[in-house]
């Protein structure tokens, strides 16, 4: 029920797999590992399906891959605190925190700094309440599809305070479908957005209860169009004033 008996490790040459564990408790005993390479599909640290882990500590520094935490519905506290370099898989995502039920928030990520190479993807974690834990974070890259930030169906999240990126973000920026979302933070200092394969920048969509775009107060250039659809509360668009310049359109248009 638990992995205590891999301490001691130093290096891995290539990812850590944890995934398909039904009666696994806690992942621990990778105290000592500093260093993780990669799989085929260039993921580092994948932590899948595993149905009662609550608890994963995993200190490493530096993978040359992607982190993947999806679908532990019993997580409840991740530590890879001492992590701040990071790469991305093939599918362009350096950071992905998908459908882990009980994780409140990302305090576990809160080493990870500067520019990442491929995306953050944060979605379906149903009682997600902070993005604490990714102030490090100033930029990302662009993942295959084309989006650099996902932010999707985090039912609890009410605001996106924790993020702090700022300048050109290479791939589009997509908030949907997370009905406790009021406020936009921690965008404000992001200049300029890039396109998704679909031409569009900027998507905030399916918000019930955000009220303001204020978050983008500071974007100023997209490469491609700007959707903003279906939050029924919002009340102005003035977080958007300064942006001037919209170079493309989506494929609906």
């Amino acid at each position: 029920q638990d992995t205590s008996a891999v301490k001691g490790m130093l290096n891995v040459a290539g990812a850590l797999s944890v995934t398909n564990n039904a009666a696994l408790q806690a992942l621990s005993g990778y105290e000592t590992i500093m260093n993780i390479g990669t799989n085929g599909d260039l993921n580092s640290i994948a932590i899948k399906n595993n149905g009662q882990l609550t608890t994963a500590t995993i200190s490493a520094s530096s993978v040359m891959g992607s982190v993947e935490i999806e679908n532990n519905p019993a997580l409840v506290m991740l530590d890879m605190s001492g992590l701040s370099t990071i790469g991305k898989n093939a599918e362009g995502k350096s950071v992905t925190i998908l459908r882990n039920d009980n994780l409140k928030d990302l305090s576990g990520l809160r080493g990870l700094q500067g520019a990442l190479t491929g995306a953050v993807t944060i979605a379906s974690n149903l009682n997600l309440l902070s993005l604490d834990g990714l102030q490090k974070v100033l930029s990302a890259g662009r993942d295959n599809s084309g989006v650099s930030l996902a932010i999707t169906d985090n039912r609890q999240l009410a605001t996106t305070q924790g993020l702090a990126m700022s300048g050109k973000l290479e791939g589009a920026v997509h908030i949907m479908s997370n009905p406790s979302l009021k406020v936009l933070a921690g965008l404000q200092l992001i200049s300029e957005i890039g396109a998704d394969v679909s031409g569009d920048s900027l998507v905030v969509k399916t918000n019930a209860i955000l009220t303001s775009l204020l978050g983008f107060e500071g974007l100023r250039t997209v490469d491609g169009a700007v959707t903003v659809a279906e939050n029924p509360s919002l009340q102005t668009f003035k977080g958007l004033n300064s942006l001037t310049d919209i170079s493309g359109k989506n494929s609906q248009d």
